[in-house]
Order: structure tokens, then sequence, then C-alpha cells
């Protein structure tokens, strides 16, 4: 069964489609910086993805579905294992993108389009996994349409990047400099929850786990970082440039660079062998978008 929306066979890797979600059109902002977010953005570490693997099993990890890979940083660590791997992705310079780091991986297929627009075959995946992208699909969607995608036994791995915050003289320095809203560790609004996963009915084993790390950059990369930040799109481009100016003489001024501690959040969930018994009542729910 498929859904209007996906690619017959024999069409291009990358695929466009028209957009109406206004939380994927908020999403695409990203999409003007595709470059500069492959650059600068904090990569994810090895652990992680050797765990994701581990709990899915590698003997029965073959296909894997990719939900928003931007330029494809998190789709290398899984394309190296051999795994075949759909990547859909709404914006069309990260799908560019993509394709191009990733062109050495022919287990890898990118699609331009919005999850919600996009589905393949029921049960047809082993892996459905996303990384900082989850949250700007619509979560009347989300979990029902990766459990729809995904066999029984599957796995659901959701994770993110997030800075911590330590307070310190220079980052106080900082904040004042740039305005705008304070950083916050806090999983964004609409980020799953452990209790939206397992209310959905259809997983079962959910569990978190949590990685650190640390980057140090200079000023020009610091300040480019923070132009990839979502938290700053809203203030004025004459604020933010003025701000930026003075971060990168407050870094300057500290030796030159400025360390940030990484955490990585990982949400893991099996898709349960048999459906919640409401499920059992309703054959066909597994297969209603």
């Amino acid at each position: 069964m498929l859904i209007p929306g996906e690619p017959k066979s024999g069409a291009p890797n990358v695929v466009s489609i028209p957009l109406v979600n206004p939380i994927t059109a908020s999403a695409l902002s990203f999409d003007r910086i595709a470059d500069l977010y492959d650059r600068v953005r904090c990569g994810y570490p090895d652990q992680l993805f050797d765990d994701i693997v581990t709990f899915t099993g590698s003997s029965s990890l073959k296909r894997a579905l990719e939900i928003g890979c931007a330029s494809g940083q998190a789709t290398k660590p899984f394309a190296t294992h051999g795994i075949q791997i759909v990547c859909v992705e709404p914006g069309a310079n990260f799908a560019r993108l993509a394709r191009q780091n990733l062109a050495a991986y022919k287990n890898v297929e990118v699609v331009c389009a919005s999850f919600e627009d996009w589905t393949g075959n029921p049960q047809s995946f082993d892996l459905v996994f996303s990384a900082n992208a989850i949250h700007w699909v619509d979560r009347e969607i989300r979990v029902r349409k990766t459990a729809q995608i995904l066999r029984p036994g599957g796995t659901l791995a959701i994770f993110r990047n997030f800075s911590m915050q330590n307070n310190s003289a220079i980052e106080r320095a900082i904040r004042l400099a740039i305005g705008g809203p304070p950083p916050t560790d806090k999983e964004p609004k609409r980020w799953p929850r452990e209790n939206e996963i397992r209310k959905s009915g259809f997983f079962d084993k959910v569990q978190k786990r949590r990685y650190e790390t640390s980057i140090e950059y200079d000023a020009n990369a610091y300040v480019d970082l923070l132009s990839t930040l979502h938290r700053y799109n809203n203030i004025p481009l004459e604020n933010r440039t003025e701000g930026f100016r003075k971060i990168q003489e407050i870094i300057s001024d500290n030796r030159g660079t400025i360390e940030v501690r990484y955490a990585t959040q990982l949400l893991l969930a099996r898709r349960k062998l048999r459906p919640s018994w409401w499920q059992r009542l309703l054959p066909d729910s597994d297969h209603r978008l």
C-alpha cells in the first residue's frame, strides 16, 4: 500500500513535493543555511549508533528510514554498516547536500519530501530514526506513522543534541551581548516525550540514554554556530549583527576560544509484536494515517 506522493519506480532519487504544513515551513528556515549548518553543527557520538544497532539487533537491521536527514550527519554512521537507508528531507538544499555527502553510499536514497507527505509500504523498515528533526513533524501523525512502517519488533530511535549551560562569566557576557531568549536544555515543546510513545499503544521497551562531549570553537566558528540556532532567527538583523560582533570580541579576549559542552539525548522504543487490545478491535487501525 502506497500513499500518493511516494516516488514511482525509476524516478530520480530526489523528488520535490509541495509543502503546506506551517510547522514544516518553519523547519525549512534552516534550509537557507544548509552549507553553514553542515559545517558547524555538532555531530553525534559513535556510542549512540552502536547502542541503536545493538538495541535493534545487528542481524535484524537491514532497512532504515531517516526522518529529516539534513546534510546526512546521522546517516553516514548507519550507511557504513551497509544498511539500506531511505532519507526523507523536506529541504531542497539539504537534500542536495545530503546526496553530495553520501554519494559514496549506493545503499542510501534521499527523497525531498516532508514526512507527512511521504510513506512506504507498511512494516517495511527495521529502524526509523530521526536526529534533531522529529519535533518539526505533525504530532498527530509522527508516532502512528512510524509505527505503521516499522515491522513488529523494529526500533524507533529519536535523538538530539543540546548545549549544557554552566552560567560561566563568558556565557553571561555572551547572553547580554546577543539578547533574545536565554538558552535552555529543556526539551522543545514539540519534542516527543516517553509518555507519548508509550500511550500510543504501538511501542514498548521505551528507554532514554544520554551522552556528553565538548567542542572548542574560535570566535568566528562560534558566531557561525549561533547563526544556525532557531532562537536567534527573530532578532532583528541589525541587532543580531551587532550582537555577534560583540561576542567575537568577548571570545577574542578569552584566549580566543570558547568550549561548548554538549549532551545528546536518545529515546529508544520497540514496535510491539502484537497491538494493544484496543487496536486488535480495529484490525486495520495499523494502516490508517
